[in-house]
């Protein structure tokens, strides 16, 4: 899949970002299908938390069809999964850990982030939700207690990122930016670390009506929507506009991308001030924080895998190999 087919469904982004030649996805090559063989055999995310959990497998989707599917569904459109794979993919060639800091549903992130073929690119996922047996579904937890060293039930996220900060040896408390924290609430800024640099991807701005039900129309025909409707999306006749979730204006990625990796293909024209000072702390990251919930992904929560009925529903597309 090439990128000037993104631009002719997005010409809300082709206005403001050239590519100078077609990019093509490359988890359709041969060389993909190998990495992500390899990718499974490595284990990935499991090794900080999958095990810990019990989580003893690793799920994928093999069929090609069905995972660009599930990638659309997940992230909102082909344009983004290749984004957020790419930048992913980037920083683990440059050696820059990767981490989710999510208040919302553990177990739920870590199977999407295998069945997306992430494992190897993230290195941990974080909850900072406080469980409550009396709301959860089915009272099963959605932030398990497993290892009381990486819970983080209740605290905010400036604090969990101080801790993993300090773990990794990076400073904290210069006033020089050399990490970068993705969310789409401001309030999870206060008292931020003043070497991490807070983006927020809430920014409504960009989203052209057209381009908003252009995104209805491709979610009401993707497999998992429907397959995940009745279970998922009861009250939606259609899906919301992306705008309501706040999502990562596609800009931002290119601008970690380029920075990251100094592909010119992700180079955008005209950059603003503000685009060139991301792509200057980009440049100089040596970590990246991630919001899960409305920022990488399109919704404001994770599928439910803790559930057995979700993964019923699924079954047929999963392939679950031991690990």
């Amino acid at each position: 899949m090439k990128h000037n087919q993104f631009r002719k469904r997005n010409k809300h982004i082709s206005k403001k970002i050239k590519l100078k030649k077609a990019i093509k996805h490359r988890r359709y090559s041969s060389k993909k299908k190998y990495s992500r063989s390899r990718r499974l055999q490595k284990g990935g995310l499991k090794d900080t938390n999958g095990s810990k959990m019990g989580i003893n497998d690793t799920w994928s989707i093999p069929d090609d069809t069905h995972f660009r599917s599930f990638q659309e569904y997940i992230f909102g459109s082909a344009l983004y999964a290749e984004l957020w794979s790419t930048l992913l993919e980037e920083c683990q060639k440059k050696g820059i850990p990767v981490c989710v800091i999510t208040s919302g549903n553990l177990p739920g992130i870590i199977r999407t982030i295998q069945l997306l073929d992430l494992t190897d690119l993230v290195k941990e996922v974080i909850s900072t939700r406080v469980d409550d047996p009396t709301k959860d579904p089915e009272g099963i937890p959605l932030n398990p207690v497993i290892d009381g060293s990486r819970h983080f039930a209740g605290q905010k996220k400036a604090q969990v990122i101080q801790r993993i900060m300090t773990e990794e040896g990076i400073p904290c408390d210069q006033p020089e930016k050399v990490a970068a924290f993705f969310d789409d609430e401001r309030d999870n800024f206060d008292q931020l670390c003043p070497s991490v640099f807070p983006i927020l991807t809430k920014s409504n701005k960009q989203r052209l009506p057209g381009a908003i039900v252009e995104s209805q129309e491709r979610l009401l025909e993707n497999t998992f929507y429907r397959e995940l409707r009745e279970l998922r999306h009861r009250s939606m006749l259609t899906p919301r506009p992306e705008s309501l979730y706040n999502y990562t204006p596609p800009k931002f990625l290119y601008n970690a991308i380029y920075a990251i990796s100094g592909n010119e293909d992700f180079k955008i024209e005209n950059p603003s001030e503000a685009d060139l000072q991301q792509i200057e702390i980009f440049r100089n990251m040596l970590i990246l924080f991630l919001d899960w919930d409305r920022t990488v992904s399109l919704w404001p929560a994770a599928i439910s895998f803790q559930l057995g009925k979700y993964y019923q529903k699924l079954q047929g597309y999963i392939k679950v190999t031991p690990t």
